[in-house]
């Protein structure tokens, strides 16, 4: 059987979202070869399944986005780091690298999922370090008793390994999902994992909530809630595993020396002035948000009196209510507006928010 033609992705950690690798040869499939009813044969069989990936999609979404908001960087990380450190840059520094997860690394992993013909095994194997790494985040509220510093290390030791292998993981998964659900119907298929999703999340703050009220500040309270995010985000691992991904029927595309890819990857930056502004403006806004919506949170507990349970428990559900609700208005902006419209009205929101957080020393006094 022939390879397909290798065609380059963009990555998403360049902040551009492009379809799939599978998606390309797709379009390829009304030239009447005897590729493209090969082509054609393995869509039936990803239509015979779709009931089924839709499914353990949803299931994944669920456990996936429960164990996510038990370390929502912006709300519980923080909270907790204030039971560690008085240091403003440590205590920020998690809703700074969150802003990298899931994109930087993927710079670095787009080369070897483009040249495995399934996407399930690479996928399996990049997820494994990130459940690792949420692990070890539990596991420094379970050391905090030898002292602070070595909660801190093991955190930040899990923290480095998130952003090392987050994108690699979350761009192998998105192109799974392009093998496994029909273009046509692909928004029904994210659509349910987000509302599961978004369900269990908004039960995992409840959980957070109620595990942390009454109890003092202490890096130990932690413990339990971050134990059961990190199994519970293991266990979505076996959902993953459970998505049925038909055999390719091409062969991997032979690419490039490892040398010339990532410099035809990087020329993108030098030859396109509007993207080469976007990765700019993208990486400035990560760089300060260490000392901006990272410091909320922390100002609340130290100046307001607010407790480590409405910090990472109300706090939580109020910015995953943000999102649920953002989401869509932000959607129906890009459709009318384009994309443009809806990225500078966020960043003109965050500035009114920042203008707020400076204010609140005034109203305070």
């Amino acid at each position: 059987m022939r390879p397909a033609p290798h065609v380059p992705e963009v990555p998403e950690a360049q902040g551009v979202a492009t379809p799939p690798m599978s998606a390309t040869p797709r379009r390829r499939a009304r030239t009447g070869t005897g590729e493209d009813e090969a082509l054609r044969g393995y869509w039936r069989l990803v239509g015979r399944h779709y009931r089924w990936n839709v499914g353990v999609n949803a299931l994944q979404g669920a456990t996936a986005l429960f164990s996510m908001a038990l370390f929502m960087p912006e709300t519980v990380l923080t909270a907790y780091m204030t039971t560690l450190t008085d240091s403003k840059l440590l205590i920020g520094l998690p809703w700074a690298l969150s802003l990298f997860y899931w994109s930087f690394s993927a710079l670095f992993y787009t080369r070897k999922i483009e040249s495995c013909r399934q996407r399930m095994g690479v996928t399996q194997a990049l997820s494994a370090p990130t459940r690792l790494a949420f692990t070890l985040m539990a596991a420094s509220a379970w050391v905090a008793g030898y002292g602070p510093v070595v909660a801190i290390v093991v955190f930040f030791i899990g923290e480095a390994l998130l952003t090392l292998t987050g994108g690699g993981a979350a761009v192998s998964w998105q192109d799974l999902l392009g093998r496994v659900f029909p273009p046509s119907k692909r928004g029904w298929a994210f659509g349910m994992r987000e509302g599961f999703g978004h369900l269990s999340g908004f039960c995992g703050t409840a959980f957070m909530l109620w595990y942390l009220k009454g109890r003092g500040h202490d890096p130990q309270s932690y413990m339990w809630p971050f134990t059961v995010g990190a199994i519970v985000y293991w266990l979505s691992l076996v959902a993953l595993w459970m998505t049925r991904e038909p055999r390719w029927p091409y062969e991997a595309p032979k690419l490039p020396p490892r040398r010339q890819y990532y410099a035809d990857m990087f020329s993108v930056l030098r030859t396109n002035a509007n993207f080469r502004t976007y990765v700019v403006v993208k990486c400035l806004i990560a760089s300060t948000a260490i000392f901006n919506f990272g410091l909320f949170v922390p100002y609340a507990i130290e100046h307001f009196g607010v407790s480590q349970a409405f910090a990472a428990g109300v706090f939580s559900a109020i910015a995953l209510a943000g999102r649920i609700c953002a989401a869509p208005i932000a959607g129906r902006l890009a459709d009318r507006k384009g994309l443009k419209v809806p990225l500078l009205t966020g960043l003109t929101l965050v500035a009114g928010l920042l203008c707020v957080g400076l204010s609140l020393e005034y109203f305070a006094a």
